[in-house]
């Protein structure tokens, strides 16, 4: 379920230089004084504890020898605070190309806050942010360059340009489930796995978590979203180390049996080690001829 984090307002951060002022009040200490004990100069001290500068390595070793706190304790209080400037500066920073991208992949948005994957009730910014970490990127705006050039000619049907298939693509990359399978995947077992399948489908009902179990047996890592309008991809396979694979079918809105085609058509590729080791597959409706040519159907 997705957390909203609102992070820290401005007026609360505290900078290093703040702590140093508590300590000289507590010691009944002038500033003049702290500066020449810890080597520094005045206007470099003054400068910290107004927060216009950072602290320096000297300097916190300076404040070891004269307030007897470890060296560490003030480097760690300086690089908090940049942590926590940089949250509040990245939660501030969606710029309107962000929002027009946003908007361009907002079915996936929508289906994200469905599954609780984000936040349903967000503000735009908030809902970039929680974007940028879900699909592991810095910024919407280079979703599309994560869009192969192989790809770019099929999928240029979008009236959004490549955001929309670069969103698809990490979100199928997001499915990967955090146990993998123990078993590799064994070509000579496709004809048990493939009747197995169909076996299930036909039984009717919901049969997702079912091929998801039977699947995970075989080495597959299956996971199915819905097929998005105006994306043709169709399934999503990356190879895992060990002789697993990850197998992402776009097919939850559809009909059972376009469902066993789309299923079927990945593990043919699979099968027939179309899957580069060190990238991914994106399968497409009109690979339909090569998996009935191939005896699967």
């Amino acid at each position: 379920m997705a957390v909203k984090n609102h992070g820290i307002s401005a007026d609360l951060l505290i900078h290093p230089g703040e702590t140093i002022s508590d300590l000289l009040k507590d010691r009944g200490m002038t500033q003049k004084e702290l500066a020449q004990r810890a080597c520094v100069s005045e206007a470099f001290l003054s400068d910290v504890i107004r927060g216009k500068k950072d602290i320096s390595k000297g300097l916190a070793k300076g404040l070891e020898y004269v307030f007897g706190t470890p060296c560490s304790f003030w480097l760690n209080l300086q690089a908090n605070y940049d942590a926590e400037l940089i949250t509040l500066t990245d939660r501030n920073s969606p710029d309107p190309d962000e929002k027009t991208v946003l908007k361009s992949i907002g079915e996936i948005v929508n289906w994200l806050k469905t599954k609780a994957l984000i936040s349903s009730d967000g503000t735009a910014e908030e809902t970039v942010i929680e974007l940028r970490r879900y699909f592991h990127v810095s910024r919407l705006t280079g979703l599309h360059s994560l869009v192969p050039a192989s790809l770019i000619s099929k999928t240029s049907g979008s009236s959004a340009g490549s955001d929309v298939p670069g969103a698809w693509l990490c979100l199928c990359m997001a499915q990967k489930s955090a146990t993998l399978p123990q078993k590799k995947f064994e070509r000579e077992r496709c004809s048990t796995l493939t009747s197995e399948i169909r076996d299930i489908i036909s039984g009717g009902g919901e049969f997702t978590d079912s091929l998801k179990e039977l699947l995970f047996q075989y080495g597959i890592d299956f996971s199915v979203i819905p097929a998005f309008s105006g994306i043709r991809m169709q399934e999503y396979i990356a190879a895992d180390p060990g002789g697993t694979y990850m197998l992402v079918a776009a097919s939850e809105n559809t009909s059972p049996d376009h469902f066993g085609l789309s299923l079927e058509r990945g593990i043919l590729h699979i099968a027939n080690g179309d899957i580069p080791k060190n990238g991914f597959y994106v399968g497409f409706a009109d690979d339909e001829e090569a998996v009935s040519s191939a005896g699967f159907l």
